[in-house]
């Protein structure tokens, strides 16, 4: 948790709110293994340009094996799904590398930095269980030790899509409707160091 906002964390060594597959955000299998991170990306965005943004978010932060090498080029590689019980999908879904643990747990609000690698913010992917590959590379600084995921754009800055409900219950409808929420999982992260070569 890089903020005061609460990811989940799914293992399907229990069957209750946080199992695999089934859980609260509906049902869906790990990519790989047993377990995977839920978190919201966005929550009650605005109707309109004079309606007040939340600017909610949620992070997942891990420490790095070692950290980064100056001016050498990484790959950095996960798996995220649109929750079924999800609102909305969007736009904006990115990784930031920094030398110092972020550790802002007052705030719930958008941390504002620049993610150094991020999801095609044109596109705006709306299928449900399945899983989408994003694989990326970018040159480090130097000495970052810590990566963050999560949406770091604001509500106005977000583009969103209400996701099809058809096909199942009203009850359950009116359920997702209600989130208000775009909830992601993400699955099986890496960074790994590639070939300088490879990149000239």
């Amino acid at each position: 948790m890089a903020t005061g906002g609460t990811p989940d964390y799914f293992n399907s060594c229990t069957r209750v709110q946080v199992g695999v597959p089934q859980n609260f955000m509906g049902s869906c299998f790990a990519k790989d293994g047993q377990a995977y991170i839920g978190l919201i990306l966005l929550l009650e965005p605005p109707i309109d340009t004079t309606s007040k943004a939340t600017d909610y978010r949620e992070y997942i932060e891990s420490k790095l094996n070692e950290p980064l090498a100056k001016d050498q080029w990484y790959r950095v590689a996960f798996y995220f799904s649109v929750a079924p019980n999800s609102t909305y999908g969007i736009n904006r879904l990115g990784v930031y590398f920094s030398e110092k643990k972020i550790g802002n747990r007052i705030s719930t609000r958008i941390l504002n930095f620049k993610p150094q690698v991020s999801i095609d913010s044109t596109l705006i992917l709306t299928e449900k269980q399945n899983w989408f590959a994003f694989i990326d590379t970018f040159k480090a600084k130097g000495n970052e030790s810590y990566m963050t995921i999560g949406n770091f754009y604001n509500d106005k800055k977000t583009n969103y899509k209400t996701l099809d409900v058809f096909g199942i219950s009203k009850v359950q409808q009116t359920r997702i409707a209600a989130n208000k929420i775009a909830y992601y999982y993400i699955d099986l992260v890496s960074v790994v160091k590639i070939s300088n070569a490879a990149k000239k």
